[in-house]
């Protein structure tokens, strides 16, 4: 007798949950799982200064009926981070929150993407797009600082930094830098600050630094430049 009723509760279920399913305009598959569902999966900002932050929250909804996990959001790049809700119940929403720094991208209109991994069997991975222009806060040529030289023989580049005439700023003092290896010098000409940057190290090594400006500009007040030093006598001989 315990067996035919089980027999009959198997059969009513199995029955029955294509008629549930089509209430809930879903397949027989997805009624016992979570289906994550971004309403809005691409935000175009308005144009921002380069230097300012960008950050947007997407809402995340569950309409499954069972919990939501995310297990995580990857990001294009080490600029962008992500925070996001770990799970989200049946019927409630969570939220995923994407943000980048904008310095160096001046001038320029930006794409960054996200994905987002979920325990979704319909929606298993989630593109999410940040888009918009941002506005050049300098013209900085060249961005990068390559002292590459041999020992002994000078060796040095000069930077130039223009104020964009929307957005004008003064460098404040001189800049700083590591004086082990490197020394330099800031002089201002038409409108335009030429920043020299001469190699000091004498023996054969790499070094990775930063020379720092401090300007007068309340979005960005300190510009950072890259310096990339590399003393060979090898490097010299394969360039000859």
């Amino acid at each position: 007798m315990k067996v035919k009723v089980l027999i009959m509760l198997c059969c009513l279920v199995a029955v029955s949950a294509p008629v549930f399913a089509e209430a809930l305009n879903t397949s027989p598959k997805e009624l016992f799982n979570p289906i994550a569902l971004i309403p809005n999966a691409t935000y175009e900002f308005p144009s921002i200064l380069e230097g300012k932050a960008v950050s947007h929250t997407f809402v995340v909804k569950n309409t499954g009926t069972a919990p939501l996990v995310i297990y995580k959001v990857q990001t294009t790049c080490g600029c962008t981070t992500a925070n996001y809700t770990e799970q989200i119940a049946p019927g409630e929403a969570g939220s995923v929150t994407i943000s980048f720094k904008t310095w160096g991208y001046g001038g320029r209109n930006v794409s960054k993407t996200a994905t987002v991994i979920t325990n979704s069997p319909s929606s298993q991975s989630i593109k999410l797009q940040i888009t918009g222009p941002v506005e050049e806060f300098a013209n900085i040529n060249p961005r990068f600082v390559r002292l590459y030289g041999a020992p002994g023989e000078p060796i040095q580049m000069v930077v130039a930094v223009t104020p964009s005439a929307k957005h004008p700023f003064r460098i404040l003092e001189q800049p700083i830098g590591n004086e082990a290896h490197f020394r330099c010098s800031l002089k201002q000409q038409d409108g335009t600050y030429l920043l020299t940057v001469a190699n000091k190290m004498t023996s054969e090594g790499d070094y990775y630094d930063k020379i720092t400006l401090k300007t007068d500009h309340p979005v960005n007040p300190e510009i950072k430049i890259r310096v990339y030093g590399n003393i060979s006598k090898t490097l010299h001989q394969k360039n000859l």
